[in-house]
């Protein structure tokens, strides 16, 4: 509480609204940052054995573990993200996996199966819309 009545006494109410500054100096080094900026950008977490092809910050917080042996909350990943100069989006379903193993290895396919695929699809989309509107 006293914190906020500091910044106010100092800054007014525009001391209110300046973002937090974190007071900690980071984990992981600036090298293990560069690396993390790398492995985010050029890998995906099959590389490390987790069936998914999308980052997400509890992935990325159990990579850091293992790699650097640093630990970190997914809050943390998320800022420390926006340090190094990339941005996060909510990750959408990956349906490649689950197309593949719908068409097998079809490589021509008949009108009846592209429809067949065509249905396919719409259900998934209908799945994951359903999940939005939760």
């Amino acid at each position: 509480m006293t914190s906020w009545i500091d910044k106010y006494l100092d800054g007014g109410l525009g001391g209110l609204v300046n973002p937090i500054q974190h007071q900690k100096p980071s984990r992981l080094s600036v090298k293990q940052q560069q690396k993390l900026k790398a492995m985010g950008l050029t890998q995906r977490p099959s590389d490390y054995r987790y069936e998914r092809d999308l980052w997400t910050g509890a992935i990325l917080s159990q990579v850091i573990a293992q790699r650097f042996e640093v630990q970190l909350k997914d809050s943390r990943i998320y800022e420390l993200l926006s340090e190094l100069g990339l941005s996060y989006q909510r990750a959408h379903r990956d349906y490649a996996k689950q197309l593949n193993q719908f068409l097998g290895s079809h490589q021509f396919l008949s009108p009846q199966q592209v429809q067949k695929m065509l249905n396919f699809i719409f259900s998934l989309v209908r799945k994951e819309v359903s999940l939005c509107l939760r």
